[in-house]
Protein backbone atom coordinates (compact mmCIF):
# COMPACT_ATOMS: atom_id res chain seq x y z
CA UNK A 1 0.00 0.00 0.00
CA UNK A 2 1.49 3.28 -0.91
CA UNK A 3 0.87 6.56 0.63
CA UNK A 4 -1.75 7.54 -1.91
CA UNK A 5 -4.23 5.10 -0.87
CA UNK A 6 -3.54 5.30 2.95
CA UNK A 7 -4.73 8.98 2.76
CA UNK A 8 -7.62 7.70 0.69
CA UNK A 9 -8.14 4.92 3.32
CA UNK A 10 -8.10 7.41 6.09
CA UNK A 11 -10.48 10.03 4.40
CA UNK A 12 -12.97 7.36 4.72
CA UNK A 13 -12.64 6.81 8.31
CA UNK A 14 -15.52 7.99 10.72
CA UNK A 15 -14.45 10.98 12.96
CA UNK A 16 -13.45 8.62 15.92
CA UNK A 17 -11.21 6.06 13.98
CA UNK A 18 -9.40 9.17 12.57
CA UNK A 19 -9.20 10.00 16.54
CA UNK A 20 -7.94 6.32 17.43
CA UNK A 21 -5.28 6.33 14.52
CA UNK A 22 -3.74 9.82 15.45
CA UNK A 23 -3.34 8.70 18.74
CA UNK A 24 -1.89 5.35 17.57
CA UNK A 25 0.33 7.20 15.50
CA UNK A 26 1.58 9.76 18.48
CA UNK A 27 1.74 6.80 20.51
CA UNK A 28 4.53 5.72 17.89
CA UNK A 29 6.42 8.19 17.31
CA UNK A 30 7.02 8.27 21.22
CA UNK A 31 7.95 5.06 21.59
CA UNK A 32 10.33 5.36 18.48
CA UNK A 33 11.80 8.95 20.07
CA UNK A 34 12.59 7.03 23.47
CA UNK A 35 13.84 3.81 21.75
CA UNK A 36 16.57 6.42 20.24
CA UNK A 37 17.08 7.87 23.32
CA UNK A 38 17.62 5.09 25.71
CA UNK A 39 20.07 3.57 22.66
CA UNK A 40 21.91 7.00 22.71
CA UNK A 41 22.11 6.33 26.55
CA UNK A 42 23.59 3.16 26.29
CA UNK A 43 26.10 3.74 23.49
CA UNK A 44 27.31 6.63 25.18
CA UNK A 45 27.93 4.76 28.50
CA UNK A 46 29.56 1.96 27.45
CA UNK A 47 33.45 1.90 27.86
CA UNK A 48 35.49 2.62 24.76
CA UNK A 49 37.88 0.05 26.22
CA UNK A 50 35.10 -2.53 26.20
CA UNK A 51 34.69 -2.32 22.20
CA UNK A 52 38.04 -2.24 21.53
CA UNK A 53 39.73 -5.53 20.49
CA UNK A 54 42.55 -6.84 23.16
CA UNK A 55 45.93 -7.03 20.95
CA UNK A 56 47.06 -9.58 23.92
CA UNK A 57 44.32 -12.44 22.78
CA UNK A 58 45.56 -15.36 20.89
CA UNK A 59 44.60 -14.95 16.98
CA UNK A 60 44.76 -17.98 14.46
CA UNK A 61 47.66 -17.93 12.31
CA UNK A 62 45.29 -18.48 9.50
CA UNK A 63 43.38 -15.78 10.49
CA UNK A 64 46.51 -13.41 10.41
CA UNK A 65 47.07 -14.65 6.68
CA UNK A 66 44.00 -13.39 5.88
CA UNK A 67 44.21 -10.22 7.48
CA UNK A 68 47.98 -9.75 6.06
CA UNK A 69 47.21 -11.08 2.32
CA UNK A 70 44.35 -8.21 2.23
CA UNK A 71 46.14 -5.37 3.74
CA UNK A 72 48.93 -6.47 1.07
CA UNK A 73 46.12 -6.07 -1.84
CA UNK A 74 44.77 -2.72 -0.45
CA UNK A 75 48.62 -1.05 0.24
CA UNK A 76 49.44 -2.48 -3.48
CA UNK A 77 46.42 -0.99 -5.07
CA UNK A 78 44.55 -4.08 -6.11
CA UNK A 79 42.23 -3.90 -3.32
CA UNK A 80 39.76 -0.85 -3.70
CA UNK A 81 38.04 0.42 -0.37
CA UNK A 82 34.72 0.80 0.13
CA UNK A 83 31.96 2.81 2.01
CA UNK A 84 30.57 2.17 4.50
CA UNK A 85 26.77 1.73 2.97
CA UNK A 86 28.48 -0.76 0.65
CA UNK A 87 30.09 -3.08 2.79
CA UNK A 88 26.70 -3.35 4.80
CA UNK A 89 25.25 -4.21 1.34
CA UNK A 90 27.80 -6.67 1.15
CA UNK A 91 27.18 -8.07 3.93
CA UNK A 92 23.57 -7.69 3.98
CA UNK A 93 23.38 -9.43 0.37
CA UNK A 94 25.42 -12.73 1.46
Amino acid sequence: MNILELKQAVTRLSQRERAELQTYLIRLRQKTSQRKRESAKRVRAAKPAKSVADEKLPVSAAHKRVVQARLKGYRSGKTKPISREELMRRLWAS
